[in-house]
């Protein structure tokens, strides 16, 4: 078996007692289980000459790689596909399969080798794309309240993040009354579609109890 598009040396002998003959052969452009025929002629040292035909198969690899995504955020994964082979070997991390699940915390090119059953090979590449988390930071006018009091909670971070607060307000700061002892959130979310959250408790008394007695 030969493969496309690869130099190969193959020798034969004629003949018992006969000489070896080596050829050389580049089956460029040649389609997947076409056959090479060649003749060959060899004569041994006194004169007498024979012919010999011998024929190859020649076997194509073609390799096609997707991924899905090919752009996440950091902590996320994307799995990367490959067909045309028998047996794949991606790198980084020197996985083998069809698919591999990948998850990179940086922008990062992903080699496929693949393998034919014949022996033959060839590569290809993905690039995943990793864009970071947003960052931020989230405060409050106050961790405590009496019954009926207000306080405010912002967010600040870089300035193409969105922020959506667990109430429903999307600002970078709100104002809240609770009732009683609440957990709010907020999730920020960077240009790139990235998120991350946080969120404050603020804890809330009850108003002192007052009694009048009258005599």
């Amino acid at each position: 078996i030969l493969c496309v598009n690869v130099s190969h040396t193959r020798s034969w002998a004629l003949a018992k007692g006969q000489v070896t003959i080596a050829c050389h052969f580049s089956p460029d452009g040649v389609s997947d289980q076409s056959l090479v025929s060649s003749n060959l002629s060899g004569t041994n040292l006194v004169g007498c000459t024979n012919t010999r035909t011998v024929t190859l198969t020649v076997s194509s690899l073609s390799l096609t790689t997707s991924a899905s995504p090919t752009v996440i955020c950091n902590g996320g994964s994307s799995t990367l596909t490959a067909t045309g082979a028998t047996t794949y070997t991606w790198n980084p991390g020197a996985v083998t399969g069809a698919t591999a699940v990948v998850t990179p915390t940086a922008t990062t090119v992903y080699t496929v080798t693949g393998t034919t059953s014949g022996g033959c090979y060839t590569s290809g590449t993905k690039t995943i794309v990793v864009f970071p988390l947003p960052q931020f930071q989230l405060g409050q006018s106050s961790t405590s309240l009496c019954f009926g009091q207000s306080a405010s909670l912002f967010a600040t971070g870089a300035s193409g993040n969105s922020y959506h607060w667990s109430t429903g307000v999307t600002a970078s700061s709100i104002s809240v009354s609770p009732s009683i002892t609440s957990v709010y959130s907020v999730v920020a979310v960077s240009n790139a579609g990235c998120s991350a959250s946080d969120s404050k408790t603020i804890t809330v008394y009850p108003l002192p109890q007052i009694q009048v007695v009258t005599s």
